[in-house]
């Protein structure tokens, strides 16, 4: 049976489809892709590639041609799928369970909550796995066709592998559908059924999406850290940091958290400085002599950055220097993309 929600060729809405007869009963449609949605939701641009695509044609009883074989999934212009899918965010529990990390997905606008429940019992897109958790047990699927929405409640019947799930993860999977249910206006609350009776859960925690973060600028004046405060705005010198040392400062990255966040600049754009703030001199963290791109700091104190052709190599230190023992991210269309919660101006050029 052909499943129209598995997945979809979006071509350019500025070119037309080339329709060819291949033979007696083939059809050769030849198009200019915008991108790819996998059948997970997750959309990938590929703009400019040619793409042909065969059907396979037979006369039914009454002497019309049809399709008689089709892959799975659908192939429609970039207009059509900007009309037919939803952009939605689920998201999936850091591994300290206190952030939902946010993963992109697009939809198709007639079944969002059944498609957003599906996509987070198979798990996070490849580029989180190790960095996420997954709290559904394997083998846990809707045990129903749909989830159902009556009266703002979305009921979310599973199969009985989630009786296996500890209360803390039931927890987490309940706190995850209500966040995500959050971008669905019709949904209000959700229940967690298996074998029609709803599934005691403690009461979800409170986790934070995405973490609030300054929004006024950092950035540097007459030889000074300065910070954007006040009404009106004004530059404000940082207390305590020391730049007579730092050779052209750029791309201040501060991380965030609860208070006494590290800082760090770039020196000359090839050395990461991290900057005390007890008037101390800064240290050099890490350095190629070929060149950083601008740095942005995590919850956790670490400052991650890259090379500009790093293939998708990244680099994370600690103000004392400590480095990961293994940071390889894979680079994504080429662009370097600035974690979610980041402090730092960020680049789309890095991995080359």
């Amino acid at each position: 049976k052909w499943d129209p929600l598995k997945g979809a060729l979006i071509y350019t809405s500025a070119s037309s489809p080339d329709i060819q007869l291949i033979g007696a009963n083939v059809v050769r449609l030849g198009v200019v892709l915008a991108g790819k949605l996998e059948p997970g939701g997750q959309f990938a641009e590929d703009s400019g590639a040619s793409r042909g695509i065969g059907f396979d044609l037979e006369k039914d009883a009454s002497g019309q041609w049809r399709i008689s074989k089709l892959d799975d999934g659908l192939v429609l212009s970039k207009s059509d799928f900007d009309n037919l899918f939803l952009r939605i965010t689920i998201y999936f529990p850091s591994p300290d369970g206190n952030y939902l990390v946010p993963d992109v997905r697009w939809f198709a606008n007639r079944s969002v909550p059944t498609q957003a429940v599906r996509a987070i019992l198979v798990g996070p897109s490849d580029f989180l796995r190790g960095s996420v958790r997954k709290v559904t047990p394997d083998g846990v699927k809707l045990s129903s066709d749909a989830v159902t929405v009556t009266d703002g409640i979305a009921e979310v019947n599973l199969s009985a592998e989630e009786k296996a799930a500890p209360p803390a993860d039931r927890a987490l999977l309940k706190a995850q559908l209500a966040t995500v249910f959050q971008q669905v206006p019709k949904i209000q609350t959700v229940r967690i059924n298996v074998g029609g009776v709803e599934l005691t859960t403690p009461d979800p925690p409170v986790l934070v999406g995405e973490p609030t973060l300054d929004p006024l600028p950092w950035g540097f004046v007459e030889g000074h850290l300065v910070h954007i405060q006040g009404t009106p705005p004004a530059p404000v010198a940082v207390p305590g940091v020391n730049l007579s040392t730092v050779v052209a400062p750029s791309d201040p990255a501060i991380g965030y958290g609860d208070g006494g966040a590290p800082i760090f600049v770039l020196s000359k754009a090839e050395v990461l400085m991290y900057m005390p703030k007890d008037g101390t001199p800064p240290r050099s963290v890490y350095s190629t002599g070929r060149g950083l791109v601008p740095p942005s700091g995590d919850r956790f104190g670490w400052v991650w950055t890259a090379e500009p052709q790093s293939r998708g190599a990244l680099v994370a230190r600690l103000p004392d220097g400590t480095t990961a023992p293994f940071l390889v991210a894979p680079c994504r269309a080429g662009r370097w993309v600035r974690r979610p919660g980041s402090v730092g101006p960020g680049r789309e050029d890095a991995c080359g």
